[in-house]
């Protein structure tokens, strides 16, 4: 005849020594598809997308899949599936996976992880904005100016790095991260720029000119916006280089 207590006591142990297996599965799976994301990113910042790889990466980070993670590793999961959503263009479901993981009470302040996910729904209002301009013919009226693209577009962008991004960032993030918070800036304003100089009519470029001014807080050019946000770039960082290779200049005073 069978033990009871023996039989239960060996029950539990190999439920936890299966729990235990499933655990340590999941999350050396999960490093694998930490690598295959950072890999995609260290070829974004070297100016070669790999936006195929970011597809491949969320399709395997799933919500479900984040829920059965480490509670410690979620938010680093929301962040990955959040800037793979993006750098594929699923901008809605980016916006969700960094509204998850800002949700993740196991969340560190200050971490790349926090800083990104803050400034995630800044970069989606600019791929969005810069995808409709590129549709447009890169041209438009003032009126569409201002209705699609300037208060509830790039203003709103900007106030997001400006707020919530920039409060995140604190002594304990890394500087790689604070360098691509500044070279997203850059970007953005360069982006908002292009968008303004392609309004059909001269007076009202001055004028839309003058009022991002006013949101930048420069005077008479937003490049000199822009200026700032490289001046707070390391030179070692591969941003720095990026914007060499775009070919900036400062704009002259």
């Amino acid at each position: 005849m069978k033990n009871p207590l023996r039989y239960r006591i060996c029950f539990t142990l190999c439920f936890a020594l299966s729990a235990l297996l499933f655990a340590g599965c999941k999350t050396l799976e999960y490093r694998q598809i930490q690598n295959d994301f950072n890999r995609s990113v260290e070829a974004d910042n070297a100016g070669n997308p790999f936006v195929s790889q970011h597809g491949q990466v969320l399709e395997s980070l799933t919500p479900d899949y984040i829920r059965q993670l480490d509670p410690k590793l979620r938010p680093n999961a929301w962040m990955i599936r959040s800037v793979s959503a993006w750098r594929a263009g699923s901008n809605d479901v980016a916006t969700a996976a960094s509204r998850k993981g800002l949700d993740e009470p196991t969340l560190v302040a200050g971490s790349r992880d926090h800083v990104v996910l803050q400034m995630i729904p800044a970069l989606v209002i600019d791929s969005d904005l810069n995808r409709r301009w590129i549709e447009g013919g890169r041209t438009l009226d003032a009126s569409n100016y201002v209705t699609l693209y300037e208060t509830a577009g790039f203003v709103q962008a900007w106030r997001q790095l400006s707020g919530p991004a920039s409060q995140a960032i604190n002594a304990a993030t890394p500087e790689e991260v604070v360098d691509y918070f500044h070279y997203q800036r850059w970007r953005l304003i360069l982006n908002w720029t292009a968008v303004i100089v392609s309004i059909k009519a001269n007076e009202e470029i001055v004028e839309a000119q003058k009022r991002a001014c006013g949101v930048l807080k420069v005077d008479r050019d937003p490049m000199f916006a822009a200026q700032k946000e490289v001046e707070q770039i390391r030179a070692i960082s591969p941003f720095s280089n990026l914007i060499k290779a775009h070919g900036w200049s400062p704009p002259v005073q």
